[in-house]
């Protein structure tokens, strides 16, 4: 009330988005098979092995040592929507339990449709700011619809008010209440942001109306409020600090590529088709989860490395569909010193055999995994360096490896490849020397591995801040997306193309949930009647932007593997918002209930 009492201009605004579904290509599926003792081997599309053991033992009170869950080689996508227990597993375990037979079962479309969404976020806004543009007060109060179960709705209601109100900005008088309701709808749960979408494309509608109002660059207000490289996590100050965080260099770089300078006042276009842009950021989000004492959040890897010169790794991290694989092998690539990535294999994993690995979600994989992976690797290296060291008769502190070569530092035309040296440390009897045999010993022999199991020392958070350019005709009211333009600190990039993918997937996502995807129901049976790709619209190739240009501002993250942040949630948080505030630029009609449709918009010229 005092930061309210202190500001020269109040501004007040309510906020809503719909209910919309992930959309993955793989419907649901699993197959789980029994044995006479009562074992039980499953095989799951879903993102978290050691999760769906856990529920699945407890659903059939048994012990988590007779539930054994294979890791898919990959899913057909995820997006959250696949972190759940769902009815098919323990269905199919009953079944295999009574029949001792394998049991395999597969959603329709229309049943994944009715099983997870987004949840739906209402939330009214109230900030107080000083004629300078700086903030002296702001107030939230979101209300969600979990649905007849609350799944994952109170940690989504939690996670979109603190990183999407809380930590976004700095302010010294904030206040966030934050609701999960019990209706008659179905459940949501986790989907990619986790609340992200809903709470951006509040705050920074909020903040372009507060902008506009005031006379101050949008841009700029986010500037003169937004955290800097150094600063104390707004969350976790006495535990991170934010040592990487670019967010300003994000907003004018990126203003800058785009032509931010020649954006016109809002509907002041004319003619029948008119053009806007506009832009929203995402200040803060997290990364990999940090391990905290009450988030489990560890990660696992074993490495071995074989005779031929290769290495395998096994890791419960999952493969949704956007690399993961290929990120997490150059990691063990690049430690090892071997040929390239594809000198690595992802083996064979289930829970008996490899670390525990919390679920393949929140931006985790590349930060979290990648630090496991990271973590593993140098064991087997310093192991390869202590066989080369007697095959070579030197120090092994004094060797490296490159290109898969073990060699004396300097004198990278010496030395033997891995191969020799594996070949060596598995060899069962004796070592052929130019003096003749003799016997292998300790040090030389056994298998070259190495393992890890770690929890995420930190939590670097990575800063977004996108641009768009729409074309609205006033005369149907459709949107068109003519460019986008997306600016992102992730740290160093691991994977430049997986990259890339996570960019223009997360905004084909983010532009369905602007402009189109709702799911809807039968108001007198309840009944969904979006059960399909007929009925629910997404975006196809000819909706999308000719083109999405990406730039990585590299900062190097100490704490990340190779300096790697994450990056993957950011990708889908923005757009909405930015289309948004693009739709208002171009027209005039500020749309405050997603997805902005055609009937909004011409409602809002006057013309329904």
């Amino acid at each position: 009330e005092a930061g309210f009492k202190a500001a020269d201009h109040i501004f007040e605004g309510v906020y809503q988005t719909q209910r919309v579904h992930t959309c993955y290509m793989e419907p649901r599926v699993c197959v789980v098979d029994s044995d006479t003792q009562g074992n039980l081997t499953v095989h799951s599309s879903m993102q978290h092995m050691f999760g769906l053991r856990e529920k699945l033992a407890f659903i059939l009170d048994l012990p988590e040592s007779k539930v054994k869950v294979i890791k898919p080689p990959y899913i057909g996508g995820g997006f959250g929507g696949k972190l759940d227990v769902g009815y098919i597993e323990p269905l199919s375990a009953l079944l295999s339990l009574k029949t001792g037979k394998p049991v395999r079962m597969e959603h329709t479309r229309a049943e994944d449709f009715i099983t997870t969404t987004r949840n739906p976020i209402k939330v009214f806004m109230k900030t107080g700011i000083k004629k300078d543009g700086t903030f002296t007060a702001r107030y939230a109060r979101s209300i969600l619809d979990t649905g007849a179960h609350a799944t994952h709705g109170a940690e989504v209601v939690v996670v979109h008010g603190l990183l999407g109100f809380f930590g976004a900005y700095r302010c010294p008088n904030v206040h966030w209440e934050g609701l999960a309701v019990y209706t008659n709808n179905m459940i949501g749960g986790g989907y990619r942001g986790y609340g992200g979408p809903q709470g951006c494309f509040a705050g920074e509608s909020h903040l372009d109306e507060i902008a506009e109002a005031t006379g101050i660059d949008p841009i700029q207000l986010r500037l003169k409020n937004c955290h800097h490289e150094g600063d104390p996590h707004p969350l976790l100050g006495n535990f991170v600090n934010l040592d990487t965080y670019r967010l300003d260099e994000c907003l004018t770089k990126g203003a800058e590529r785009f032509g931010w300078s020649a954006r016109k006042p809002a509907g002041s276009v004319k003619g029948t088709r008119q053009r806007g842009i506009g832009f929203a950021c995402q200040p803060m989000w997290v990364s990999g989860c940090v391990g905290l004492p009450d988030i489990y959040e560890h990660s696992g890897a074993v490495v071995k490395l074989n005779r031929d010169g290769t290495a395998d790794l096994s890791t419960a991290c999952i493969d949704l569909g956007s690399g993961q694989n290929v990120t997490l092998s150059q990691i063990v690539a690049e430690e090892l010193g071997l040929r390239g990535a594809d000198a690595v294999r992802m083996t064979y994993a289930d829970t008996d055999t490899v670390p525990f690995d919390a679920p393949t979600h929140a931006s985790r994989a590349t930060y979290s995994a990648g630090l496991a992976v990271k973590a593993a690797a140098p064991q087997a290296k310093l192991r390869l360096l202590d066989v080369a060291a007697t095959l070579m008769e030197a120090n092994a502190a004094d060797l490296e490896v490159r290109n898969g070569r073990v060699s004396v530092r300097g004198s990278p035309q010496s030395g033997v490849s891995i191969e020799e040296v594996v070949e060596r440390a598995e060899s069962p009897f004796v070592v052929v020397t130019a003096e003749g045999p003799r016997p292998t010993t300790i040090q030389e022999k056994g298998t070259i591995i190495g393992s890890s199991s770690m929890a995420p020392p930190s939590n670097p958070s990575p800063a977004a801040a996108e641009f768009v350019e729409v074309e609205v005709d006033t005369e149907t009211g459709q949107v068109k997306v003519l460019r986008v333009f997306y600016a992102h600190d992730i740290g160093r990039v691991i994977n430049p193309n997986a990259a890339e993918g996570q960019v223009e997937g997360g905004f084909q996502q983010g532009m369905g949930m602007a402009l189109m995807e709702h799911l809807l129901f039968d108001p007198e049976t309840g009944a969904c009647v979006s059960s399909d790709f007929l009925d629910y619209k997404i975006p196809t190739a000819v909706e999308m932007p000719p083109k999405i240009e990406s730039l990585f501002i590299e900062s190097i993250e100490p704490t990340g593997p190779f300096g790697a942040k994450s990056l993957s949630e950011v990708c889908v948080v923005v757009p909405p918002a930015a289309i948004a505030n693009a739709v208002y630029n171009a027209v005039g009609v500020r749309v405050r209930d997603l997805p902005i449709t055609p009937e909004k918009i011409l409602a809002g010229l006057g013309k329904l």
